[in-house]
């Protein structure tokens, strides 16, 4: 925005102006800020709405012109083309009535503008922001120019299934004219224009989806022959020229151009033929696929490091490294991301990508510590945490390294967290290390990285920097930004209350809301908010008002006073507010609620609140505020709601996502609007570090969703403006990251460590190491793999981000040394277990002693399954609860629940209202009860136990052990369900507990998947949600869980199938396919064409491909072989 509101770079678009056709620069500055305000207060001025279209169409004629070049320089043209763009689309948003040809002019205009200044992505949103509810379709005949321009911008705009429902109307109007007119051609008709540009968008689309570089050639050859055709409307001319100029661009950006021809045909169909449907790359993925004579495809290139802003399209780029890979060879790929919402969005979009490939993705977390890992598949995608790939590396990492031979690091800028930092550091430290001399990659991500010189230089490997490494440092963004300050100023009326049963008075003062920023400066004004926000109490000793006030408790807190900005926000669009802690986000939700209409009615939103309603129940918070359009999210509320939540917002159906910064960390959500409530806590400590800060703030205006996003910082105390928007745009000195290892707290740690070692060996194990320990665990398994060699321990630990930051290794070697003389000093079988194990070194040392504890037992030899897992619990609880591990998973206020009654009720397949149940006296919400087994019964316990069991059957006098698969036993825990048969399921994320112990009786405890999957796919969707209860949410789940591998569409691949019908009417003289929904689901059935009643629903096996091929533009066609069975076709019709 700032480079679009310079008048010196106007000044070279549009000259000074003032001469009574083109505006001054100063002029339009006023124009175009007022324009960003009416998007904000949906106010317009009249006398601008002209002035935004006659600046637009000279800028965007100049820029278009064969001369420009000679007028321009090449960057010139770039913005001109972005401000025309620019004043387009506020035309589009401002004006208020257009007719469909005004409009579709403007759309296209705007995209072509936006793709020739490469802002790729708001050629993309601009059509979703025209035609939010969809286009009305016209036919050529009906009105050529609207039906040539609605089919340019269904392209450009990426609606790949509606332009190929289109194009297959128009292609049967076309040929029913031919015979009607009884001419081969229309060209050399009054419609050849229209319909030319029709023809060369199926050929040009034909190109973006399978590069057919033939159907390039005839793509150009009919936008020329639109262009020049000496009948045929004008506008039709217009599109078919700009879309010939435009195809070279095209071209370029294509998947086909920009991958090398090595990269396997079946990859690149996978991102133009998937949904959704990648046409065009940006710039910056253009730049790093394809630049630097593709490097990242080389051989050589086994480090990669790409740094770019939030919303630039490195999703994407990891989307292509990982399909690349797979498909030309590679083993497997793990992808490391550090929540696990996020976890849920990246494995939830690379299925959706990789699915035709074959290539299975799995959810991290949802892949616990149970899992054998002689199980680890090859030619897969595990998307896990950080935490599962510590456990999966210290167990075996040579299993590790022969599973995946790449793996990608999203948010690496977490290695400066100051809990979990080490962690990740140190496991990407590890893979660098071991493996130099072999083909693994590994790729690093991440939005706000400051010192990206550090991490380049650390992934180098040998002597030559950068030699192995492709990084990309990008900062374009499509979406232009707008960021502002809110605050409250003290009204200028009073109203005085008594105190009842006081001499004092309380003066109350409206509270106005006032919005600022950089750019409603340049018109000298601040957005005010007309009706009062809050009020400003200050009592006062008595009636005189002359003592000393204060400040009175009825003043409105300082986020309540957000609450009435975020209502006027959601009117241009979604809106995520940031608060500080869980309670202050249901109180701000439940007050915008209050304060919103009740929407139009959606599908999608009713099925989330029936989700939630099931339950919850419908007192919950969430429970009242969906209705007004508002969810909040945070770790009180089930996982599985938060990522309905997720998946809601993704949908378009919820007007605001209230949350603490939890929801802010690489999760993209089609945001509008950002506000960050709360920056700080009540003693002025932030909340946020700059680099959560700046993910937050990006998520504000997501590429192709929105073609702008609005920042906005609520000021707290008595901050400027000018302090609280460098918040928003912190120095790149500020957004360091720092290795955890160069902190002073680790260093005096390491410090004390050594000097304790030094006097007992015993203090390694039994010290309180807080900082320290994730380092010790990691030099111990080191020592594990180097053979105790101090040498190669400290050169891998230099290996690190540490290595390049930190000056004096003294005290770091000086603690290694003490930590391998007690590695030295322990038997050698103790110090290799400890090593596999990724508990802490203490913890290992204390789950020795508690396995003699069993090995002493007598009752628990002759018990199986769950009776011995609730023995054993009973048995090793006191001991477990001691455990720093345990400890830091229950937090002191639940350390003394009854945790033996939560297992049980655990280990019979109970829900959290069970377990609420067994529990009364706790008195627990649903979300409590969700946490608690999240955060212990799902994770931490069976993690422990599956490393207590490998400690007792590593004792020679247990030898009741060897009977037990150790992994099923602590995933009996980690999933509680009643059936072992049930694990595969549940344990690939594939179907959540509550389904999995809902679906298996029907077919019987212990069938194994495929009988479940069998009797799943014969079923029809209505029979389903008959059966079993399921809401839509449920339906969704389980449409993904059954389907079938899909092959890349083949034009020669007819799909036909058989359905014999029981009982069809014989009054039934024809019938007809329909696709029927219900709360956003939907399914295939036959109706009588007779009686409108339906037949029978298609079994889901079938239902789910055809439901594909028709969204893809073919036709379904239903005819009768014998009595009682129709045979289905799905023909192409080109």
């Amino acid at each position: 925005m700032e480079r679009t509101l310079d008048p010196d770079r106007l000044r070279e678009l549009i000259g000074s102006g003032g001469n009574g056709l083109l505006p001054t620069p100063e002029r339009l500055i006023e124009v175009m800020v007022y324009g960003e305000i009416g998007l904000i207060t949906r106010e317009r001025r009249e006398e601008d709405l002209e002035l935004l279209e006659l600046v637009g169409w000279f800028l965007f004629g100049a820029a278009a012109s064969k001369l420009a070049l000679e007028y321009y320089s090449v960057p010139l043209r770039r913005q001109a083309f972005q401000v025309a763009g620019h004043l387009f689309d506020l035309a589009l948003r401002t004006k208020p009535v257009l007719d469909e040809l005004h409009r579709a002019r403007l759309c296209f205009a705007s995209q072509i503008s936006y793709l020739r200044g490469d802002l790729h992505p708001n050629a993309l949103a601009i059509l979703r922001k025209t035609y939010p509810s969809g286009i009305e379709w016209q036919m050529v005949l009906d009105a050529p120019p609207v039906a040539a321009l609605q089919g340019a911008i269904l392209l450009l705009g990426g609606q790949v299934r509606s332009l190929k429902a289109r194009l297959l109307l128009i292609g049967s109007e076309a040929a029913a004219l031919r015979e009607r007119w009884r001419v081969e051609t229309l060209s050399n008709t009054l419609l050849g224009a229209a319909f030319d540009v029709c023809s060369g968008l199926a050929a040009l689309l034909r190109f973006q989806e399978r590069g057919d570089r033939a159907s390039l050639e005839q793509a150009r050859n009919a936008f020329r022959s639109a262009a020049e055709i000496a009948f045929g409307d004008p506008v039709s001319k217009w599109v078919g020229s700009h879309l010939l100029d435009l195809s070279g661009d095209l071209e370029g950006a294509s998947v086909w151009t920009v991958l090398p021809p090595d990269v396997p045909e079946a990859v690149k169909l996978a991102f133009t033929q998937q949904e959704p449907a990648v046409l065009t790359l940006w710039p910056p993925q253009v730049e790093f696929l394809g630049g630097q004579e593709r490097r990242l495809f080389a051989p050589g290139t086994r480090r990669v490091f790409l740094a770019s802003p939030t919303s630039a399209g490195k999703t994407l780029l990891a989307q292509v490294i990982v399909a690349a890979h797979l498909g030309s060879g590679g083993r497997g790929a793990c992808f490391v991301v550090p929540t696990r919402s996020l976890s849920t969005e990246v494995s939830r979009s690379l299925r959706r990508r990789l699915r035709r490939l074959g290539v299975t993705v799995t959810q991290s977390e949802l892949l616990a510590n149970d899992e054998p890992l002689t199980d680890l598949p090859q030619g897969r995608v595990i998307v896990m945490t950080p935490e599962k790939l510590s456990f999966l590396l210290h167990a075996d990492p040579e299993k590790v390294l022969a599973a995946f031979d790449l793996f990608v690091f999203d948010e690496v800028h977490n290695i400066g967290n100051a809990r979990r930092g080490w962690l990740l550091e140190s496991l990407i430290t590890y893979l660098h290390t071991v493996t130099q001399e072999a083909d693994h990659r590994l790729v690093l991500m991440s939005a706000a990285i400051g010192n990206k010189n550090h991490f380049i230089e650390w992934l180098t490997i040998g002597e030559a920097p950068y030699s192995n490494v492709d990084s990309v440092h990008e900062e374009w963004r499509g979406p232009r930004r707008i960021t502002a300050v809110y605050r409250t100023s003290r009204g200028s009326s009073r109203i005085t209350r008594p105190v009842k049963g006081k001499t004092s008075v309380r003066v109350v003062y409206p509270l106005e809301g006032r919005l600022s920023s950089p750019m409603f400066g340049r018109v000298n004004r601040d957005l005010v908010i007309t009706e009062p926000v809050g009020e400003l109490v200050h009592r006062y000793p008595d009636a005189s008002l002359t003592g000393r006030w204060t400040r009175d408790e009825q003043t409105t807190p300082q986020y309540r006073t957000v609450v009435p900005l975020v209502k006027e926000l959601t009117e241009a669009g979604m809106v995520l507010a940031v608060l500080q802690n869980k309670k202050l986000v249901e109180t701000f939700a439940l007050a915008l609620a209050n304060r919103l209409p009740v929407p139009s009615e959606t599908p999608q939103l009713e099925a989330l609140l029936e989700e939630v309603t099931r339950a919850l129940g419908q007192d919950h918070p969430l429970a009242r505020t969906l209705p007004r359009g508002v969810a909040f999210h945070h770790a009180d509320v089930p996982f599985d709601l938060r990522a309905r939540v997720e998946q809601a917002a993704e949908q378009g159906v919820l007007r605001c996502i209230v949350c603490t910064s939890s929801l802010t960390e690489g999760v993209n959500l089609p945001v509008h609007s950002v506000v960050i409530v709360q920056r700080r806590d009540h003693e002025g400590i932030p909340l946020l570090t700059p680099s959560q800060l700046l993910n937050a703030l990006g998520r504000a205006g997501r590429a192709a969703i929105e073609t702008e996003g609005v920042l906005i910082l609520a000021a707290q105390g008595g901050e400027t403006d000018d302090q609280v928007l460098r918040e928003a745009r912190p120095p790149a000195h500020e957004l360091q990251t720092r290795s955890t290892l160069t902190d002073a707290a680790v260093i005096g740690a390491l410090m004390k460590l050594e000097e304790a070692i030094r006097g007992n060996h015993d203090a390694l194990f039994e010290s309180k190491l807080a900082h320290a320990e994730g380092f010790v665990q990691f030099v111990w398994f080191l020592a594990a793999q180097r053979g105790g060699q101090p040498s190669e321990v400290i050169a891998t630990l230099r290996q690190s981000l540490a290595g390049q930051q930190l000056e004096n290794w003294s005290a770091v070697e000086q603690a290694v040394s003490a930590i391998l003389q007690v590695f030295e000093a322990t038997a050698p079988a103790d110090r290799q277990r400890w090593a596999r194990a990724s508990t802490s070194l203490s913890t290992s040392y204390r789950l020795d002693r508690i396995a003699a504890l069993v090995e002493a037992d007598e009752e628990i030899a002759g018990l199986m399954g769950v009776d011995l897992l609730s023995r054993l619990f009973a048995l090793t609880l006191p001991e477990l609860l001691e455990l720093s591990e345990v400890q830091a998973s229950l937090g002191p206020s639940r350390l003394d629940w009854p945790h033996q009654r939560f297992l049980d009720a655990w280990l019979t397949g109970g829900g959290y209202q069970d377990l609420i149940t067994a529990l009364p006296e706790l008195r627990l919400s649903v979300g409590m009860a969700q946490k608690y087994a999240y955060d212990f019964l799902e994770f931490t316990l069976p993690w422990l136990i599956s490393c207590l069991l490998d400690r007792v059957q590593a004792r020679a006098n247990v030898g009741w052990i060897m009977w037990h698969d150790l992994p099923t036993l602590a995933a009996l825990v980690r999933y509680g369900v009643p059936s072992l048969s049930m694990i595969p399921a549940v344990r690939e994320g594939r179907l959540t507990r509550a389904l999995a112990v809902r679906i298996w009786p029907r077919v019987g405890l212990e069938s194994p998947e495929e009988d479940i999957k069998a009797w799943l796919r014969a079923q029809s969707v209505p029979e389903w949600r008959g059966q079993l209860d399921l809401s839509p949410y449920d339906v969704e789940t389980l449409l993904e869980y059954v389907e079938l591998p899909l092959e890349p569409i083949v034009v020669e691949n007819m799909l036909q199938a058989q359905l014999t019908v029981e009982n069809l009417p014989q009054t039934c003289t024809r019938v007809e396919c329909v696709v029927q929904t219900f709360k956003g689901i939907r399914w295939l059935s036959l109706k009588c064409s007779d009686d409108q009643q339906i037949v029978v629903d298609f079994p889901v096996a079938f239902m789910h491909r055809a439901l594909e091929l028709l969204d893809e533009g073919y036709n379904l066609t239903v005819h009768t072989s014998k009595p009682q069975t129709l045979v289905f076709s799905l023909p192409f019709i080109q």
